[in-house]
């Protein structure tokens, strides 16, 4: 069963995206998008970007929209995958997206890959901890470049390491029981 959310901002503005219903199924709300590509700013424009347990792909296709060269998109329920697909061919980006019907902790575990400018993550809020270990694939197999952003949606009771080896929490923003953490990698290198 699916229904349909909005894209914000930029050259896709007001157009559909394909989402599914369900009580597990949380897509990012417009104050959080909003929020996120705010504090992005022009950084946005250019980018490679890392969508980790995308869902819908809301947030990657509002990337795309305001100006992201190229957005990789990770899931693993084949239904929210089947909407990637169909959304990409709507909004007819196939050539600025890669979508991979993978686990995330298999997918950080590749070991060729490109390095993103930003990477969002938004899992299931019952993986608690263990969120802080997708951040430590992702320094320890440098998928993040030099000045590159993460960030990690989350409940607000989860706590996040504050520094890895080389990433280190710089924001954070609340928005009910939603947290958005916000880390760099140190003076851009390992």
């Amino acid at each position: 069963m699916s229904s349909e959310i909005r894209i914000l901002r930029g050259i896709f503005e007001g157009r559909p995206i394909k989402t599914l219903k369900g009580r597990k199924y949380r897509p990012t709300m417009d104050k959080g998008r909003v929020s996120l590509f705010n504090s992005l700013g022009e950084r946005i424009i250019d980018s490679y970007f890392l969508d980790l347990f995308s869902g819908s792909g809301i947030v990657g296709f509002e990337a795309l929209s305001l100006g992201a060269k190229k957005v990789v998109f990770v899931e693993n329920y084949f239904p929210a995958v089947k909407l990637l697909r169909d959304n990409t061919k709507n909004l007819g980006v196939e050539d600025r997206v890669e979508i991979f019907y993978q686990d995330v902790f298999s997918f950080l575990k590749r070991e060729f890959h490109e390095e993103f400018n930003i990477i969002f993550i938004d899992p299931p809020y019952s993986y608690g901890k263990r969120v802080n270990e997708i951040l430590s694939l992702l320094e320890e197999n440098l998928w993040i470049s030099k000045n590159g952003i993460i960030v990690m949606e989350h409940h607000k009771k989860v706590n996040l390491q504050n520094k890895f080896k080389i990433l280190e929490l710089y924001d954070i923003k609340i928005f009910g029981e939603t947290c958005f953490s916000y880390y760099v990698r140190k003076n851009g290198n390992a």
